[in-house]
């Protein structure tokens, strides 16, 4: 399950995955997403809040999260990471080079510090 925000002002998109994660978690971001996306070009930002590294129910559900970031990551301009887990804050510096996105990773206790990152230019 995800719990999901759209802020259509700022352009910033908050999720709360709630794991396992499961193939319809990610149908559910495009549809709310994508036509962002379509009216705007893109989408200032994505906050993710997760305390830890992500599980998924099934293949369908982790081959669904690839897929989604490989169709988006090109229409998402910065994407902020609220975590405690150090190693998913070694995923995110891994994938960095492969997103057009800009990465940064906050612990929970500086999550405005990440909203504040995201509306600067």
């Amino acid at each position: 399950m995800i719990e999901l925000e759209l802020d259509k002002v700022t352009g910033v998109a908050k999720i709360k995955p709630i794991f396992p994660l499961e193939k319809k978690d990610f149908s559910k971001i495009v549809k709310v997403i994508d036509p962002y996306i379509k009216d705007n070009g893109n989408l200032k930002g994505l906050i993710i809040y997760v305390e830890h590294f992500p599980r998924w129910k099934n293949i369908k559900a982790m081959l669904s999260h690839a897929k989604f970031i490989k169709n988006h990551h090109k229409n998402i301009r910065k994407i902020a990471a609220i975590t405690h887990s150090k190693v998913l804050n070694k995923a995110f510096d891994f994938i960095q080079p492969f997103l057009k996105a800009e990465v940064r990773h906050y612990d929970f206790n500086k999550a405005d510090d990440a909203l504040t990152w995201i509306l600067s230019r």
